[in-house]
């Protein structure tokens, strides 16, 4: 028998309620008891993570009329015990360390009838905050008043102060991102007099901070109450990998399901855009970028021939370049950089592989809990003995299954060795939490899941960079 879990989940809304004459319209609602239904969606780190949340309507007696904002806070945890006074024993860091998602609530339904009595509460964690504010009608300085130019963090926070319901979200940050300053970019079109960054038409807030990080090759993204700063993750294979950050789950075992495809054919109009930010770089150059194409392929979103419903031709659109961007660190070489663009474009072409788990198991198959798993994260599958396929068994016994139905001798070994070289992780795209009080309904998670080849690069003896021919050494 597997490991017993007991998934508690708890809700509490901080609620301001329209002026109805009460001396302090502010409210923080401690639900007597736990959700009925609870969905926590932890999406890419340029999109809010969004949650639902069903609660009794006798837990939460308020009319939508009457509430003018929510802020709420979900929280989740393996129980261990059937104790029904988990959450009250719990301390204030105990408490924190259960949080899966803080936010605002973006709509309240509330359904009654003979049968049904509950409130649905749906919001965004705190990037909506981000989100949903255009930057102001100046553009962002670079520099300040005595003209010294401002770090890459002094900028964020000079966007961060627009949005006042933001003030108590702090910044978490890598070491170096104090060193980087925006005004030696030069990517993105600046106005050189004022040291500015120029505004697009209805940027949000979110869109201007998450640029000026990617041209620094630093992921953004909000997590709890703090704004992360990060190095990506490394692409490489020969950079090796530490295979126990890995997140493993078993068939036959913690899985209920598993299900994979690929779209067989290819992409076209893709542009890929590689960032490397270096501190060592040569000739002082910190920030590196690549693109292949070398000549970009523009999409254009309306064609010239279109034809409007009343018959007239739809003015020309002018055609715009779409990069998909990747960040690197530490590569000092633009002929690296540039093979490395190269290498990422061949493999989107190529449809990567997706697929979506499903379990119900609070921790993966190395006991570390499913809370901590994030956007990006490497996922691997291994498979219990239980588990009776081709796919479990050694090379040999492979070849020799193989044989019997059918297959010839040289077609079977290919077939052996391919399926035994599967060391490609999958990367955790989209990540849902889900809570059910009612029926034994308990917890389950699914995660979509997409597995790319990492880019392999190699050097010779004078340090130039040697495309991968993919033949075996």
């Amino acid at each position: 028998m597997g490991q017993v879990h007991y998934p508690r989940a708890w809700v509490r809304a901080h609620v301001r309620v329209e002026d109805v004459g009460q001396p302090d319209p502010d409210r923080l609602i401690k639900l007597p008891h736990p959700p009925i239904e609870l969905e926590v969606v932890e999406n890419k780190w340029s999109e809010a993570n969004t949650f639902r949340a069903v609660v009794d309507l006798e837990d939460f007696p308020l009319d939508p009329r009457i509430i003018r904002g929510v802020t709420f806070e979900v929280f989740l945890a393996d129980a261990g015990s059937l104790d029904p006074d988990f959450w009250q024993k719990q301390s204030l860091d105990q408490m924190r360390s259960h949080a899966v998602c803080l936010g605002v609530v973006d709509e309240i339904q509330t359904r009654i009838d003979d049968d049904w009595r509950k409130t649905t509460l749906k919001g965004r964690d705190y990037t909506a905050y981000f989100l949903d504010v255009e930057t102001e009608g100046k553009p962002v300085a670079y520099t300040g008043e005595d003209g010294a130019k401002l770090t890459l963090l002094e900028v964020l926070e000079k966007i961060k102060e627009q949005i006042p319901n933001a003030e108590a979200i702090t910044f978490d940050v890598d070491p170096d991102v104090p060193t980087l300053y925006p005004a030696d970019y030069h990517t993105r079109g600046t106005d050189e007099k004022l040291s500015t960054r120029k505004k697009r038409q209805g940027e949000s807030a979110w869109e201007a901070m998450l640029e000026l990080c990617l041209e620094g090759g630093l992921i953004l993204y909000v997590e709890l109450d703090k704004i992360r700063v990060r190095r990506p993750t490394t692409i490489f294979v020969n950079q090796g990998q530490d295979e126990s950050t890995w997140w493993t789950w078993t068939l036959g075992q913690n899985l209920k399901s598993l299900q994979t495809s690929r779209n067989m054919g290819r992409q076209h109009g893709i542009n890929v855009r590689v960032t490397s930010y270096c501190p060592d770089g040569d000739g002082g150059e910190k920030i590196r970028h690549a693109n292949w194409p070398k000549n970009p392929v523009a999409k254009l979103e309306t064609p010239a021939s279109a034809v409007a419903d009343d018959g007239e031709k739809q003015q020309k659109k002018t055609p715009k370049v779409v990069f998909t961007p990747y960040l690197v660190r530490g590569i000092t070489s633009a002929a690296q950089l540039e093979v490395i663009a190269e290498q990422l474009y061949n493999l989107l072409r190529h449809h990567e592989l997706e697929g979506e788990f499903e379990t119900d198991d609070m921790v993966d198959s190395n006991d570390r809990p499913v809370m901590g798993l994030h956007y990006g994260d490497p996922v691997v599958f291994d498979f219990s003995e239980a588990f009776h396929s081709v796919l479990t068994l050694d090379r040999a016994e492979q070849v020799e299954r193989l044989l019997a139905v059918g297959y010839d001798e040289e077609t079977a070994q290919s077939v052996a060795r391919a399926l035994k070289s599967q060391t490609i992780p999958f990367y955790a795209h989209t990540i849902r939490h889900d809570f059910r009080s009612e029926d034994d309904g308990g917890y389950s998670l699914r995660v979509e899941i997409r597995s790319r080849k990492q880019v392999d690069y190699k050097l010779d003896a004078d340090g130039n960079v040697v495309k991968d021919t993919g033949e075996e050494t």
